[in-house]
């Protein structure tokens, strides 16, 4: 019995580091150290930190920070590649790379311009810069998927440090995650982030991590987080209705027992008015 308690322990443990293991994770200040003298250099020689991918299938990376007031001083922009190539003896083995953005929340000024931004770079293409507050479940967030086939990108993150935060906002925060996708191998086990095609595979350890890894419409990799949101939409739906059909009956006529409160007042008013003109009479 002990000898079995100890194998389950094994491979639970085995089974966890390798849903840890699948991701690298990184801070941006980290990536990007506060130091005059390397940053005059890295812009000398064009020199950019690079994240490589892992040589396996289970290999994605998360880039994250959080800016506040006593940090924010100490930091300005960062530029970094992610490469989901590998580099082999026999030559490179070209896999594509899925780029988004889990969390944000940077900041914008009165016309909407971006105070700080989030900007990828792909091979002859950018996207534009992207800020204001949004998550991966979000309309915005589901349109902040990138796929590059080349399986790398350039990250450029700003952070204006001279623009001081607003009394209702006092920290901000990105958080990235890069995922590298392949086709799918009989020997390994994959999820098909496009259901009718073996070309955009990741690995199965992505699967329910509550990390959406594939692109939307349809993120196949997050399964039950995919049913829990159509579940709360369906739920908002119901409500919605209902509150139209509270709305729907405010202010009409409500019903007593089959008969409408107005009608009912109105037959009380006159039964009061007959009783006092018998009682008249009788007086009279």
């Amino acid at each position: 019995m002990l000898r079995f308690l100890v194998i389950g322990v094994f491979l639970l443990i085995s089974l966890e580091s390798n849903v840890v293991t699948a991701y690298q994770d990184f801070s941006v200040r980290k990536l990007c150290p506060n130091s005059q003298l390397k940053l005059a250099f890295n812009q000398i020689y064009n020199n950019k930190p690079s994240i490589p991918l892992f040589n396996q299938s289970e290999s994605a990376v998360l880039v994250h920070d959080i800016w506040t007031d006593e940090n924010i001083h100490t930091f300005q922009d960062c530029t970094f590649v992610v490469d989901s190539n590998l580099y082999l003896a026999n030559g490179r083995y070209g896999r594509g790379l899925f780029a988004s953005v889990n969390t944000l929340n940077f900041r914008q000024d009165a016309q909407g311009n971006c105070v700080d931004y989030v900007r990828f770079r792909f091979d002859g293409s950018k996207t534009d810069k992207m800020c204001g507050r949004f998550m991966v479940d979000d309309p915005v967030g589901q349109q902040s998927f990138f796929n590059e086939g080349g399986g790398m990108i350039a990250v450029h993150i700003f952070v204006n440090k001279s623009v001081p935060f607003h009394p209702l906002q006092r920290s901000i925060e990105v958080n990235l995650v890069f995922t590298a996708y392949e086709k799918c191998n009989t020997d390994q086990s994959f999820v098909k982030c496009h259901p009718n095609s073996d070309d955009f595979c990741i690995s199965s350890v992505f699967k329910n991590d509550d990390i959406q890894n594939c692109p939307p419409p349809t993120p196949s990799d997050e399964p039950q987080k995919l049913q829990q949101q159509q579940q709360q939409q369906q739920r908002n739906n119901l409500n919605q209705n209902q509150n139209r059909n509270q709305q729907t009956n405010y202010g009409h006529t409500k019903t007593t027992g089959g008969v409408p409160n107005n009608y009912a007042e109105s037959s009380l008013l006159f039964f009061t008015a007959f009783v006092t003109f018998i009682s008249l009479n009788f007086m009279l």
